[in-house]
């Protein structure tokens, strides 16, 4: 037996408006299905069939956008550190990445990578580096029993 076709909704200009202030705000396409009471899948047939929607939606969503950037871009120039970090982040590719890297006479070498969030916790980073560098160095023997000088202990699961 074929299989009977979905019912397909045509959207009046208020639904239309009434999505497009929705996905300005946020609202995803699978939650404007569930506002519409339709399937994901038909929500997406409804976008590629109706245009209007489908402009209105992303132009609404551009518009939040620019202003939202706007909004934040002002802070930024205003002083902000958080807003100028977040800024930096998403729009200059910015990333506070440190790498350390371990080794020795080993067969192999242990590269650590690690986040920093936060001025703080990059400050904190700093001290104790320092503080490991005044520490003596320490000898020790790797497995083959040669021996491989190390400024800090760094634990490595296998």
């Amino acid at each position: 037996m074929p299989r009977k076709p979905a019912a397909i909704i045509v959207l009046t200009k208020d639904d239309i408006e009434r999505a497009a202030k929705m996905a300005a705000v946020g609202v995803n396409n699978d939650q404007l299905a569930d506002y519409f009471e339709v399937s994901h899948a038909h929500w997406d047939v409804l976008l590629k069939r109706t245009p209007e929607l489908r402009k209105a939606i992303k132009k609404a969503r551009s518009g939040a956008n620019v202003a939202m950037g706007a909004t934040l871009f002002q802070r930024a120039m205003r002083g902000d550190t958080a807003a100028a970090i977040f800024w930096l982040k998403t729009q200059g590719r910015w990333r506070e990445v440190s790498q350390a890297e371990v080794a020795g006479n080993t067969k192999r070498a242990v590269k650590l990578n690690y986040s920093i969030d936060d001025e703080e916790k990059k400050e904190d980073a700093t001290n104790e580096s320092e503080a490991a560098k005044e520490t003596e160095d320490e000898e020790t023997e790797d497995e083959d029993g040669d021996e491989v000088e190390i400024d800090a202990e760094y634990e490595v699961e296998e």
